[in-house]
């Protein structure tokens, strides 16, 4: 049966859904006795392969906006100068924070002297000493760390959400926005914060006060 062009956008949703239904079997899902929506889900969703970085994302203690932002990063979805210079919307693709190099993902959170201090700062305070990595290299190693359920490595996987959250907040509002620097000290002791906050209380006993 068609579905009527006058019906609203969420009816026509709902009796799309039909097809849905039919195609995963999912009538024999209602007519059991204990119906799993986490099973019908699973149905609808298919098979894909799980990405490195997942336990990142799902194992994080770190504040809902700075994983969503990390998530963003890690799709390749962040509007970096780069990538708006590509699209034809930005004049120019230059690092807004050291006005050096292009500002790619890699290079904004990772290869800018801005972030570089803020990397060093924040891992001085698990007792880790920084060394500096590209994008893919950094993200595998924490996605190693994220598996384990130690406090430094939760720790860690703290820090890296709350770090990428901190440097892009800081590169839109007080550079491309506000067009005001503000002292990298103060952006790193705003991480520690959040990361001190979120933590658990046997876990905060690690950080350096």
């Amino acid at each position: 049966m068609p579905i009527p062009q006058r019906l609203s956008w969420p009816v026509k949703k709902i009796l799309n859904s039909r097809d849905l239904f039919q195609e995963f079997n999912a009538q024999q899902m209602l007519e059991r006795k204990v119906f799993s929506i986490k099973k019908l889900y699973k149905c609808m969703q298919g098979e894909h392969d799980k990405v490195n970085w997942r336990r990142i994302i799902c194992n994080n203690s770190a504040s809902p906006k700075a994983i969503f932002i990390t998530w963003l990063t890690l799709h390749d979805k962040l509007a970096t100068k780069s990538r708006l210079y590509s699209g034809g919307i930005a004049p120019d693709k230059q690092c807004v924070l050291c006005e050096n190099a292009d500002e790619t993902k890699s290079h904004l959170f990772f290869d800018c002297p801005t972030a570089n201090i803020v990397w060093k700062i924040c891992l001085q305070q698990i007792r880790l000493t920084y060394h500096k990595r590209n994008f893919c290299d950094e993200v595998q190693l924490v996605a190693n760390r994220s598996h384990n359920k130690s406090p430094q490595a939760q720790l860690y996987t703290m820090f890296f959400t709350e770090a990428l959250y901190r440097l892009w907040t800081y590169r839109n509002s007080s550079l491309v926005f506000a067009r005001v620097k503000v002292d990298t000290l103060v952006l790193c002791k705003q991480i520690i914060f959040n990361v001190a906050c979120r933590c658990a209380e046997d876990v905060r006993r690690l950080l350096i006060v």
